[in-house]
């Protein structure tokens, strides 16, 4: 539980941050697509810390963790295709 708590308050302080580097770009005046590139290559930053803190540098698969995050996915998009749609 202490573990979930720390992640959370670390999840929601790196959106904070995010947000408002956003609203800094916007109060500037700068078109409103420059905040959203860079919102969106922050988001592409932490996937890839995250890649690598859950590979170990690319050097295993994530294990235990690896294997649930694979199966979240293939329930989704399955779930995707059984109502019709393609998904992903």
């Amino acid at each position: 539980m202490r573990d979930l708590l720390i992640r959370s308050f670390l999840a929601g302080g790196l959106l904070a941050y995010a947000t408002s580097f956003v609203f800094i770009v916007l109060a500037q005046n700068i078109d409103p697509i420059v905040g959203a590139i860079l919102l969106l290559a922050g988001t592409l930053f932490y996937a890839g810390l995250f890649y690598l803190a859950f590979t170990h540098c690319g050097t295993s698969s994530g294990s235990a963790l690896g294997d649930l995050v694979n199966t979240a996915a293939q329930k989704k998009t399955l779930g995707y295709m059984a109502l019709g749609l393609r998904g992903w």
